[in-house]
């Protein structure tokens, strides 16, 4: 169940559970999920984010197969002939935890925290996430729900007019079907995966909106105990 008041805990910040028996909760990579609608504001939250703490861009799904296409790669050609075979244009899930396994890999090395960017975004994909999470110890957690209403989302497409924003009434719909009993159904399994949970209001204005988040990150920060970016001296 999402919690309104915009805050929920599912375990104490001590200790949190794993196959090795308790962890101390700071020893582990924090792990965040950004969900939220389409022009919602998730990319404003997470561009605030990454200029406060030491964390390396959003780990996006459809970002990291479009990179495997433009370098044809071994894991692209597999998941084009698996495409062509089965006349679907999603990638196998096997294939997609490989490929974030590699980018977890990789990250887990430069980075002090993994930023995910609208994964996962069904119910298809959350035994996908939950697998890959627990396969490389990212039970660290926190879902950030961006909440925004339909009629905002809509208003702010029609302003800023990117190519993908034409379809921004059809991308709502696939969220509110897909991606909201995605999110409920990820906080029911605290008993495979415990999750954190945040909930920002995304129908502020502009400038009330960079301001509150500023200080909605500084939160993330402190409960996650983030490395924040150093201060550059004048």
């Amino acid at each position: 169940m999402i919690d309104k008041s915009g805050l929920v805990w599912y375990f104490e910040k001590e200790t949190v559970p794993s196959k090795h028996g308790f962890v101390h909760f700071s020893l582990m990579i924090p792990t965040i999920v950004f969900a939220g609608p389409p022009c919602g504001g998730k990319e404003t939250l997470q561009r605030i984010l990454l200029s406060q703490f030491m964390i390396d861009k959003p780990i996006g799904v459809g970002d990291l197969c479009r990179r495997e296409e433009d370098e044809q790669s071994d894991l692209w050609k597999a998941a084009s002939a698996h495409m062509s075979k089965t006349r679907s244009t999603l990638w196998p899930d096997e294939l997609i935890a490989q490929l974030l396994g590699n980018v977890i890999e990789t990250s887990l090395r430069e980075s002090t925290a993994l930023v995910f960017d609208g994964f996962p975004r069904s119910r298809r994909q959350i035994s996908l996430f939950t697998g890959v999470a627990k396969s490389h110890g990212l039970t660290n957690v926190l879902l950030v729900h961006i909440h925004a209403k339909d009629s905002a989302c809509i208003e702010r497409a029609e302003k800023r007019k990117r190519p993908d924003d034409v379809r921004i009434v059809e991308r709502l719909a696939e969220y509110n079907s897909e991606t909201v009993p995605a999110i409920e159904q990820l906080l029911g399994m605290n008993s495979i995966l415990p999750v954190q949970y945040l909930r920002f209001d995304g129908n502020q204005p502009k400038q009330q909106a960079l301001e509150k988040g500023a200080k909605f990150c500084r939160t993330i920060g402190e409960l996650l105990e983030l490395v924040p970016r150093p201060v550059m001296a004048l």
